[in-house]
Order: C-alpha cells, then structure tokens, then sequence
C-alpha cells in the first residue's frame, strides 16, 4: 500500500512521530510525509520515509502567498493517490491537506483526543487512543488501530557494544522556552560535580546564541570537553548513534536522542515527563499547585518557572549520577 503520514510541525513533534514510519515500512507499505517545508531536514533523511511533500506553511507566514503559490501546492498535494492516509497531527492546518489529498481512507484522532475538534472532518475514520501513556504510543496506538494490530512495535536501531573507561556524554544546553531550562547555576553546579566523580567526555550542544554562550561556559568547567553549536539534524543523529547517553531538558535534542534509541536523563518541569520522556526523567514540583496532564498552561507566561528553576542540586545529581553509574544508588 501507499500511505501518507501528515505530521506538519514541529521537529520535536516530528522525531516524536517518525517510529510510525519505521512500523508502516516494517509491514511493507510505500510512505510518504506531509511536513512543512521548513522542517523537513529529519524527514529527508529518514530511512523509513519513501518520500517527503512539503508545504511552505511557515514561509507563508512571513510574506502572504499569491494565488499561483497556493494553487501549485494544493496540485502537489493533490497528484499522489495513497490507499490509505494518516493525520498524526488533528489540528486545522493538517485537516486542510487531508481535505486535498486524494485517499481511499483517511484516519484521524477521534473527538476524545483531537487537538481542535473542525479536523474530525477531514477523516473518514477515528481512534482513541489511550490517553494516560507517552506521546510515542500514542502515535503509534493510532495507526495500529486502524490495521488491528495489538502486537508491541519494537523500533529497529543500531545496538553498541559496552565501551570501557571514559562516557561520551551529550549534554542539550537549553531549549525554546527558558521556562523548561534548569537554572544556569544549577546545571553549571550539576556537571561539575559529575565529571568530579565520572570519567566523562562531555559534547555541549546548542542551537542559539545563548545557548552557546552556557555550552562555552560548561565546557570552561570540565576536564574534557567540546562544544557543537547548530549541527544539522542528520549529523547531530550520527554523533548521538556514537554516545552513551544524553542529558536534556524537554527539547529537540532529547526527542531525536528517542529516536536513535541511545539512552536518556532528562529534566521536566512544566511539560510532563510521563507524556515526553524518552527515557529516564526527573519531574520538578509546582510550588502553586499548577495540575496538567501534558504541559502547563502558563509554561510560555509563568514569571519564576519555579517547577524547574528551583531543582535542589543534591537529590538531582544523586539522580543522575546513579543513571550515569548504575553501580551508585540514588
């Protein structure tokens, strides 16, 4: 069979979705991935995508598209016929291209759980899919309910042999929204004290300008260590396939982390570790009281981000250093 994926956005959203792809190819189907164009770079260069259309969404944002532009997209959209087609995303912007796209079924969330309820439209058939497990299953629970298929899809990567003296560790020094960083000091403290006690070879990455900045000032305070700033996705994957582990908050880097399958330490504070992590996580506390089942509603306008910020340095690296050292108790 032929079958679409329609996950537009975003990257972190995009990692989190691409075991779909790798399940779909292990039943011996055709994919091909609806993405926006601007994020597409992972997409590309998955071996379980056929084929990737994308869709200028973001860059129509920016300068208004003329009617030429939009026609030539929707005929893009529109040549493929996909025997069968899966909206991973429930919002309005992916119900737009369903509605274009030419397929014998369309299959969708249900009204349980769409994220905006007008893309129940656009698919002739949905699924809930349980609603209290990690968003990867959930994903996957989508499409596996579309094919009745119960059994556990275990994602097929790359497995490393034990590797004896000092870790390559990757550490993601920060993330979108400032709100979901550990405070500097704190994470500066927590590093420090753990290449005190661990042979480590630390890789500090970042993806802005002030992210560099703290992957410069973290690599000052280690015995060995180097700094990657902006490596494309694809590159930053294959160092990712030659580490131990990686240390993340909720970001891009800790999804893509998922993806590889190496393993993972990361820090939560107003998203859900239950709902994102990967791997291992460690969840802050509220100090007001604030309840969510995936990420807070003041996450982007909370004045403290105090869930995470004020993380107590000792039980933190008591935590990850039993992760790093599974010799060491927590």
């Amino acid at each position: 069979m032929h079958v679409a994926i329609i996950k537009l956005s975003s990257l972190g959203d995009i990692v989190q979705s691409l075991p779909v792809a790798a399940y779909l190819k292990s039943r011996g189907h055709r994919v091909t991935w609806f993405v926006d164009d601007d994020l597409r770079a992972l997409v590309d260069h998955s071996a379980f995508v056929d084929e990737v259309i994308g869709i200028p969404l973001r860059a129509w944002k920016k300068k208004r598209p003329s009617l030429k532009d939009i026609k030539n997209t929707i005929s893009q959209i529109r040549i493929p016929h996909f025997d069968v087609a899966f909206d991973l995303q429930g919002n309005c912007k992916s119900a737009l291209v369903m509605a274009f796209l030419k397929a014998g079924e369309k299959v969708g969330f249900g009204r349980e759980t769409i994220a905006e309820w007008p893309a129940l439209f656009a698919c002739h058939f949905h699924f809930n899919p349980e609603k209290n497990q990690n968003i990867r299953a959930i994903y996957m629970q989508l499409v596996q309910k579309y094919f009745a298929d119960e059994k556990p899809f275990i994602l097929p990567i790359s497995t490393k042999k034990e590797r004896e003296g000092s870790k390559k560790i990757i550490l993601a020094t920060g993330s979108q929204w400032i709100n979901k960083e550990l405070h500097f000091e704190t994470l500066q403290a927590l590093v420090q004290r753990l290449d005190t006690v661990l042979e480590i070879n630390w890789l500090f990455t970042s993806g802005s300008l002030r992210e560099k900045e703290y992957a410069s000032l973290l690599c000052q305070g280690v015995k060995r260590g180097k700094t990657l700033h902006l490596a494309p996705l694809p590159i930053l994957q294959s160092i990712m396939e030659e580490s131990d582990a990686v240390l993340s908050v909720d970001s891009l880097p800790l999804h893509l982390a998922g993806l590889v399958g190496v393993p993972t330490f990361s820090f939560f504070g107003p998203s859900s570790g239950l709902k994102y992590a990967p791997g291992v996580f460690y969840q802050g506390v509220c100090p007001y009281d604030k309840s969510f089942e995936k990420r807070c509603k003041i996450l982007r306008s909370c004045t403290t981000g105090a869930c995470i910020k004020n993380m107590a340095l000792d039980p933190l690296f008591k935590a990850v250093h039993a992760f790093l050292d599974p010799s060491i108790e927590p």
